[in-house]
């Protein structure tokens, strides 16, 4: 590092060379990426959930799905730019985005009031109740789901819930400064890429979006059953053959 302050020439030349030895880093793993059969399908579970979510979103979501899709988008390219670690807190704020649309979408009040300050943290004032049911941890929301879809006949929504809260535990852990609180070195700028790293992280990716796919079409059975074959066809392979026959089977979803 350098002992004083630096001229403003000298600092651009080093961000250039910095930016050029970024550029490298990323090419490499782009270039190593292009014929990976586990990065083709971080990017096909990506691309079908975009699908379904495309399909199951309506004006009156709060918050929109467009958020989440946001993140659906941008998992493949934060993987293939050898970030898989940011790519994970993504999904654990995917996993926040899903469960607030199953709560706020009706209760506009608290909506509104959320929106006031998103970032302003927890309410612990229960004379406030408003403030306190809109600024809650996700095991509220996770909470309030489940109870939600008690009535759900098939069933797979609550599992659906259940694993997603067991993938939380996970994901809580990994995105936590612990995670790398514990290294004796200076940690690279980009994480390690291998076969075997990328299909565990097509695990959680998998449990993630299809678990929340299930869960929100459940939720939204009305555009679910709407769904063009293409569109089923992406939500088929997302769920897998068995959930498949279960949802085909009847009855699934909540009619309102």
């Amino acid at each position: 590092m350098p002992s004083s302050l630096l001229h403003s020439n000298q600092i651009q030349k080093m961000m250039q060379r910095y930016l050029s030895d970024t550029s490298t880093i990323v090419n490499k793993s782009l270039a190593s990426l292009g014929k990976s059969n586990p990065f083709r399908t971080i990017y096909r579970i990506s691309l079908a959930t975009d699908a379904v979510l495309s399909k199951l979103s309506t004006k009156k979501l709060r918050p929109s799905l467009r958020a989440a899709r946001s993140i659906v988008l941008r998992i493949p390219f934060i993987v293939a730019v050898r970030q898989p670690l940011v790519a994970t807190i993504d999904l654990r704020r995917f996993l926040e985005l899903v469960f607030w649309t199953i709560y706020f979408t009706d209760h506009p009040i608290e909506w509104k009031r959320f929106q006031t300050n998103p970032s302003k943290g927890f309410s612990r004032d229960l004379d406030k109740p408003i403030s306190f049911c809109a600024r809650r941890p996700l095991n509220f929301y996770i909470n309030y789901a489940k109870e939600y879809m008690t009535n759900e006949p098939s069933g797979l929504s609550q599992k659906s819930i259940q694993k997603l809260r067991a993938i939380k535990e996970e994901l809580n852990a990994t995105v936590h400064p612990s995670y790398i609180a514990k290294s004796q070195s200076r940690i690279p700028p980009v994480d390690s890429v291998s076969d075997t790293s990328l299909k565990e992280f097509i695990r959680t990716q998998r449990c993630v979006f299809s678990q929340a796919s299930i869960l929100l079409a459940a939720f939204n059975r009305k555009k679910f059953d709407l769904f063009q074959p293409i569109y089923r066809a992406h939500f088929d392979w997302l769920v897998g053959p068995a959930t498949r026959k279960r949802i085909r089977k009847g009855p699934f979803g909540l009619s309102f």
